[in-house]
């Protein structure tokens, strides 16, 4: 599903606290990734249960639904593996390969940077100084990033495990 030409296309039907999502969803897409229905209903000024009815108008079977489809649209298609990989290899046959690739990098982070609220990134690190265990997981594409971030924890405190799909139980911790 094209995210993007769904809501365009039932945005004329849509009630004046929906179009507010719609137009909130359309700028801000990544937002709704990581966000919960409600506070994200509290940031746009409309309730947790008028965002649960603009993803039924999009024929989804709720906010859960709407999540996993932009999680799946920002993994697969903004930073897919084709992308970066084909990008790695148009910049080797330029003069200044490492400058490129380092370059294109940079942009990447600025575009973290800008994406990343301090509320967020301050809230996440209290809750894993807080938790007794950590567990992080890792599939197909994500799988290297969820070993870096295991390593890097591992650092700086204990009991950090990398769940691997192929060896481990689900019920690892």
């Amino acid at each position: 599903m094209d995210l993007q030409q769904k809501v365009k296309e039932v945005f004329p039907g849509l009630s004046t606290g929906q179009k507010k999502v719609a137009k909130y969803l359309l700028v801000h897409s990544h937002t709704f990734a990581v966000t919960s229905a409600q506070k994200l209903g509290k940031d746009i000024g409309v309730s947790e249960t008028t965002i649960i009815r603009f993803c039924y108008s999009l024929g989804l079977s709720g906010y859960a639904e709407l999540q996993k489809l932009i999680r799946n649209q920002l993994i697969y298609e903004s930073s897919s593996l084709n992308e970066y990989h084909s990008s790695k290899l148009e910049a080797a046959n330029q003069p200044n390969f490492m400058a490129q690739v380092m370059g294109q990098d940079i942009i990447s982070i600025e575009k973290t940077m800008k994406n990343l609220s301090n509320e967020s990134f301050s809230k996440t690190v209290d809750k894993l100084a807080a938790a007794d265990n950590i567990l992080i997981s890792g599939h197909r594409l994500s799988f290297s990033a969820a070993h870096w971030l295991t390593f890097t924890l591992r650092l700086v405190r204990e009991e950090v495990h990398l769940y691997k799909p192929d060896t481990d139980d689900i019920f690892y911790c």
